[in-house]
């Protein structure tokens, strides 16, 4: 049996060449990718200014060598700043590879971890790691430089914490699913109303508290943080710019209206409303968590492939479900795995750009559902 510290280096090599791959267009060639967002608002944040200035921060891009027209400002609400502000301590290209080391060891370990409790008792390791492995917004979000490797090890440790009862640390991680609430919007209500039935308040508490302390931060630094944060959003088009989403979508064909954009966001919590008044007795994290990622990322009004990276635990489970399968049922679902995947690496290497991802999260979703309705079918059948 293969170990698994050897999966483990096998991984590395296997995300390290995808990322490389990935890297090697026309945007990679000046090694300014989306973590210079980062670094430069870590910069402005150590000299007591603010973070989420346009102007200051397309100064400091420039001379790193990016030529987009508009700057790469971050747009992470300002309790996620303390993430990024050791980074501005080091030369860009020295930041730049710390953060990928870092997100990559946020990924392996969420993946050992989501792996270790999805898999059935026969199924190799191997498995849980190629899946992971061929998973193209794993390679995206690490060649991009995004925090979605953080946010998703917030969701394993959350994971983890909960079922052990350690109710403080699941707290914690929670912090880092808030580094970009609006992706996990149903997240957050499941959380409170499970909190409230089961009474596991400690949670909620110590989320707050970890929130509270990461915003304390942010703001000895620059006193106006906040206010700063919230002319970003009302005072730039970014709220506003076209995201390949759902909603995106739906706003582009009827003509640029906002409130369109939300539509898939109000079909998802009218889905919640259903779904929690059927499963909130017998509510299980494990279980649930998979499928409140999916039908949230589907239908936020506001979400890019790379953001798609938390939605690995979906990945796992299902690629746990599907050893209960008929052989050639399997073997479809895994085609069908591949077939997405290699699409979006096609449209990566022809350099598309927004609406042309806007089905990619759709597809996660329904074939999440296929393979849980297979599983099911086969259990029913055995029973």
């Amino acid at each position: 049996m293969i170990r698994p510290n050897r999966l483990v280096w096998l991984s590395v090599l296997c995300f390290g060449v995808l990322t490389v791959w990935i890297a090697a267009g026309p945007e990679g060639q000046t090694g300014v990718t989306d973590f210079a967002a980062y670094w430069t608002a870590s910069r402005q944040l150590l000299a007591g200014k603010n973070p989420y200035a346009s102007l200051p921060v397309l100064a400091m891009e420039r001379r790193l060598g990016f030529t987009g027209p508009q700057p790469l400002v971050m747009r992470n609400p300002p309790w996620a700043l303390p993430f990024a502000l050791p980074f501005g301590l080091l030369s860009y290209s020295a930041a730049q590879r710390v953060w990928l080391l870092t997100g990559l060891f946020a990924v392996l370990v969420s993946t050992q971890l989501l792996w270790k409790h999805y898999r059935q008792d026969k199924q190799s390791y191997w498995t849980g790691w190629v899946a992971t492995g061929l998973f193209l917004p794993v390679p995206v979000v690490l060649a991009l430089g995004q925090m979605g490797p953080f946010m998703l090890l917030g969701l394993t440790g959350f994971l983890v914490c909960q079922e052990k009862h350690r109710d403080g640390w699941a707290g914690i991680f929670g912090l880092l699913i808030a580094l970009k609430p609006h992706l996990f919007f149903l997240f957050w209500i499941a959380v409170l109303l499970w909190a409230a039935r089961e009474r596991r308040w400690r949670i909620l508490w110590a989320l707050a508290a970890s929130m509270c302390v990461a915003s304390a931060i942010a703001v000895a630094f620059d006193a106006r943080v906040f206010v700063d944060y919230r002319e970003l959003w009302t005072e730039t088009a970014i709220l506003w710019e076209q995201t390949p989403t759902l909603g995106g979508a739906l706003c582009l064909l009827l003509g640029g209206k906002q409130w369109v954009a939300s539509l898939p966001a109000l079909a998802g919590l009218i889905w919640f409303a259903f779904h929690w008044a059927h499963d909130r007795r017998a509510w299980l994290w494990w279980n649930q968590m998979p499928i409140l990622l999916l039908v949230s990322v589907a239908s936020s009004p506001y979400a890019w492939l790379f953001d798609q990276v938390v939605l690995l635990p979906a990945v796992l489970q299902a690629t746990a479900s599907g050893s209960t399968m008929p052989r050639s049922k399997w073997f479809r679902g895994a085609l069908i795995y591949l077939v997405v995947n290699g699409l979006i690496l096609a449209l990566i290497l022809s350099h598309r750009t927004t609406f042309w991802y806007a089905w990619t999260a759709p597809a996660w979703l329904l074939l999440y559902v296929w393979f849980e309705r297979g599983n099911s079918s086969v259990g029913s059948n055995a029973g």
